[in-house]
């Protein structure tokens, strides 16, 4: 259930949830909010990507002390909606606004590498591998997918696709076939750069899907066959069909065989495979 609409405030304080993903989609929404409010303070984890933003304010996150909390967890198993809707709804804000951030790049200095690098190639961000949620406790980790599928991948596409790599740790595989490697090598905002700057994305449950979307990048994700069949009903409701926004998003189950996830990998990023 959702806060009411805050009323008769100049200043008004939103949460955004702790994870890095949910600070990207936090960007689209703050920045729709900002068309009500003259002055927003969010309270984030990564306070950079809201650094562009005129009238906004970034501070330290809390879980405590906000109008209005930028979450979709209360309505998970809401199976008419999408994640980005359920913010929207927790928000009070229309769900048929279109997810986008209308970035500018920051760093020309690490595109103009990165384009140099590929040598024509068309660029895919890669998400490293990770336990998803990381928590210490292991809540999550069942939707961490097999990553043979993404080996296979950039092993059927590398001559067509110059894979960059990114993220803050490694784990559970170390891919070949990486073009560049700038895993605990950029910021927040040089991730973004990346993303709005390359042609599609490789990535997994959890962050890789507001990073793609937001910037209309066709993704493919291979989600975990155990997370669907998870006993946990929020785990169990991290479907595609929910924490994907676009039509240009696909995926596949890692219990799928090989080749047919490959294929259809390739059809994502408009690659044939025989």
């Amino acid at each position: 259930m959702r806060k009411p609409w805050p009323t008769g405030k100049q200043s008004v304080v939103f949460r955004s949830a702790a994870g890095w993903g949910d600070s990207i989609y936090a960007v689209a929404i703050v920045n729709e909010l900002r068309k009500q409010f003259p002055e927003i303070i969010v309270r984030t984890r990564h306070p950079h990507i809201f650094s562009w933003m005129h009238g906004v304010l970034p501070v330290q996150w809390s879980k405590h002390g906000e109008d209005i909390a930028i979450h979709y967890s209360g309505r998970k198993q809401c199976p008419e909606t999408n994640q980005f809707q359920d913010l929207l709804f927790a928000c009070c804000l229309p769900i048929d606004i279109e997810f986008r951030i209308d970035w500018k790049v920051m760093n020309k200095g690490l595109i103009e590498r990165m384009k140099a690098a590929a040598e024509g190639k068309r660029i895919c961000i890669v998400a490293a591998p990770h336990t998803v949620f990381g928590r210490r406790d292991g809540y999550g980790a069942e939707l961490t997918p097999k990553w043979d599928g993404y080996q296979a991948i950039i092993d059927a596409f590398k001559h067509k696709l110059f894979f960059v790599q990114v993220g803050l740790i490694r784990e559970g595989a170390n891919f070949r076939g990486i073009g560049m490697d700038l895993i605990g090598k950029v910021s927040d905002t040089d991730t973004l750069d990346l993303a709005t700057s390359a042609d599609c994305v490789l990535g997994q449950h959890g962050y890789s899907i507001p990073l793609a979307e937001a910037f209309a990048k066709p993704l493919f994700v291979i989600y975990s066959r155990r997370g669907l069949n998870s006993h946990d009903p929020y785990i169990k409701f991290s479907t595609a069909q929910k924490t994907n926004t676009r039509s240009t998003s696909h995926h596949a189950v890692d219990d799928e065989p090989i080749q047919t996830i490959i294929k259809k990998a390739g059809e994502c990023y408009g690659l044939p495979f025989q």
